[in-house]
Order: C-alpha cells, then sequence, then structure tokens
C-alpha cells in the first residue's frame, strides 16, 4: 500500500472556455490523463459567474461544494442548492448543467463502466479502510489534517489531497486530531 500526496500550491489552474471560472486538477488515472482520456478524475473548480458546465458523455459526475452556493439545474429538472453542509451530488455528466453563484467545489468523474465512486465527508479522527485491489482512496483536506500510516504521521494542509492504494497490506490507516475535516472518495475499478 503507498500513499502519495498531491499539495494544493502545486496544482496547476485553467481558466474555463466560456470564462466562468477556473479549474485546478488534483488527481487523475491514468496519470496526464486529457479530459477524452481519464477513467477518473478529481478537481477542484472555482465558479465566478453562472453559465454552463461542460457536458461529459459516459461520465459519472460528484459535485462537493466547498464554498460559497452552488444551484445546478441538470436538464430542466428542480433545481439543486449546494453549500458546505449537503451531501456530496451525484449526477450523469453527459446531462446539460447550468451553474448559478459563486462557488468553490470539489469535483469527481468516472468514466462509466470502468470506475464507479463514492464520497462522504469525514468531520472526526477515525481509523480508514485499507483499499482493496481495485480500489483507489483519496482524502482532500478541508484543513489542517493528520493521516497515521503505518507507524508515522503525515501532514496535509487545507486544499491538500493524499491518495492511498496499491495491494491490501496490514499497515495502520487513520485520520488524527481534534479538528479533522475532509472528504474520502473511493474510486473503485469495475470488471
Amino acid at each position: 500500500m503507498s500513499l502519495r500526496i498531491f499539495p494544493a500550491a502545486e496544482r496547476r489552474t485553467v481558466t474555463w472556455k466560456n470564462g466562468g471560472g477556473i479549474t485546478k486538477e488534483i488527481a487523475a488515472d491514468p496519470p496526464g490523463a486529457s479530459l477524452s482520456d481519464f477513467d477518473w478524475r478529481v478537481s477542484q473548480a472555482d465558479v465566478h459567474r453562472d453559465g454552463a458546465f461542460s457536458r461529459f458523455p459516459g461520465i459519472d459526475r460528484i459535485t462537493i461544494v466547498l464554498e460559497g452556493t452552488l444551484t445546478l439545474e441538470i436538464d430542466g429538472k428542480s433545481p439543486v442548492v449546494l453549500s458546505p453542509g449537503s451531501p456530496p451530488f451525484h449526477y450523469p455528466g453527459g446531462y446539460g448543467a447550468i451553474g448559478e453563484q459563486p462557488a468553490r467545489d470539489l469535483n469527481v468523474m468516472t468514466r462509466r463502466g470502468r470506475f464507479s465512486a463514492q464520497a462522504r465527508r469525514i468531520a472526526s479522527a477515525t481509523a480508514l479502510p485499507r483499499p482493496s485491489r481495485a480500489e483507489t482512496l483519496l482524502l482532500f483536506a478541508t484543513r489542517p489534517l493528520e493521516i497515521e500510516y503505518g507507524g508515522g504521521v503525515v501532514h496535509l494542509l487545507a486544499g491538500d489531497a493524499a491518495i492511498v492504494d496499491g495491494p491490501e497490506e496490514d499497515v495502520p490507516l487513520a485520520l488524527s486530531g481534534a479538528d479533522v475535516d475532509c472528504y474520502l472518495i473511493v474510486l473503485q475499478k469495475l470488471a
């Protein structure tokens, strides 16, 4: 099992084609994949103004609002209002989506049939599951975070991410500290 750190300070900023926001890729598989050939991709975005989201046919999406309020209108359905306390919101990436109001969000995209994803917020010290051979765990810190890993402690700053993957081993893995707040994203490879 391995643990890799993805510091927020090292992310490249990409301005949206419509000028309505920016995206910073956190990680993708395979590494270096483009928007047309990734199996999964996790990114952080700042929505600066109202506008249409890019369509990604064959992709499943999860949006998690970190700051502000984001109203999503997906193919004419009732608007969904997301804020930092909202649960992760799942929807097909091929649908037309319009985002309204300034917000910062975390986006998880998986190629349907190859990977699936689940996301949940963790707000207390806890042991973490060890990933199976078909899983990758991604932790996104919303505040400074301590990860106990293999007898040592790894420190993340707010906005940093860590990926844990590889063969399941008997290596301790836990979140520690009194002020834990992060998102755990489990990326599952499908048959």
